[in-house]
């Protein structure tokens, strides 16, 4: 994937707006946390641990997707004035990475990637790659690490004490919360667990990009797909086409799989030519507007991909 170069116009525009809008220093104690996200993950985790005790920003509104997105002077101005950013610290969040080296002040933050084991993007059998993407040359990590539950919790943990290092008079409140929450992501990883361990098959077949790595590598997955994770292409060539439409008909695989927001026209097109069912399996990069004005959480999405997964497995 092409690597974003951060836009210095930006920034000087960035300053002249905090100048001009009198910045002041971070909430005073008593006062609710003001937390910056970037994703809907890292909103929706804050938005567990933190509770009441803060207002929280998600900058990629939903629908956005966060492999395109660029900052405005008015979201960097937000990230400027926050008590805490939060972000996942992958390739498409390199600019974030440019204001918080580049800011006049510190400005606390919680990259998730620091909190978990990173894989590399993976090229597997029958998957597309054009442009360079993942040419070997560089070192890129899949940045989809909250796929995980266990990466998740690991990441909360994080923000948990992020959050009680700044607010100490909450801290046993972002406990408690943090205590709860993670019990529930436990249930979920024990329910993944037995699903796969009880299942007929033991791969996945997505007719899209792969953001699950490290759903699949946590679970002892097997899985073909149509390209890379942070791949921006949709249209498969007719070799991949035909590598995947193959592959259901060898393994007899009765379900093909899609993420959330993609198009269905490569799932649909292999499902004319094999019968397979289109189920869609959850990435949670991003959220709909509909999933977010319906109060859908990365629990009740994950939730739904138990069911997903049960299915594409027996």
């Amino acid at each position: 994937m092409t690597k974003k170069i951060f836009p210095v116009l930006l920034f000087i525009t960035f300053l002249i707006c905090a100048a001009s809008c009198g910045y002041s220093p971070p909430a005073a104690s008593g006062e609710r946390l003001n937390i910056v996200a970037t994703n809907f993950p890292a909103y929706d985790f804050c938005r567990a641990l933190a509770g009441e005790h803060a207002d929280i920003t998600m900058l990629l509104s939903p629908g956005e997707e966060s492999h395109s997105f660029d900052p405005t002077p008015m979201d960097i101005l937000k990230l400027h004035n926050a008590d805490l950013f939060v972000y996942g610290g992958g390739e498409s969040d390199e600019w974030a990475e440019k204001i918080l080296t580049s800011a006049d002040k510190k400005i606390p933050a919680v990259k998730m990637m620091d909190y978990v084991g990173k894989y590399e993007e993976e090229i597997v059998e029958g998957m597309e790659v054009r442009g360079g993407e993942n040419g070997g040359e560089d070192e890129e990590y899949d940045e989809h690490i909250w796929t995980s539950p266990v990466n998740t919790v690991l990441i909360c943990e994080g923000i948990t004490e992020a959050l009680c290092r700044l607010d100490e008079k909450n801290a046993g409140a972002y406990r408690s919360s943090s205590q709860l929450y993670i019990e529930k992501l436990k249930v979920l990883d024990m329910a993944f667990k037995r699903i796969v361990q009880s299942g007929k098959r033991n791969e996945l077949i997505f007719a899209d990009r792969f953001p699950l790595l490290y759903f699949v590598k946590e679970y002892g997955l097997e899985y073909s797909a149509a390209f890379p994770g942070c791949s921006g292409e949709t249209e498969a060539s007719p070799a991949t086409l035909g590598y995947l439409i193959n592959k259901i008909q060898n393994t007899q695989t009765p379900y093909i799989l899609k993420i959330e927001m993609s198009s269905d026209s490569m799932a649909k097109s292999i499902a004319g030519q094999t019968g397979a069912e289109i189920l869609t399996f959850y990435s949670c990069q991003s959220i709909s507007q509909n999933d977010f004005e319906n109060g859908e959480t990365y629990l009740s999405l994950m939730e739904k991909n138990l069911d997903t997964l049960y299915k594409a497995l027996n």
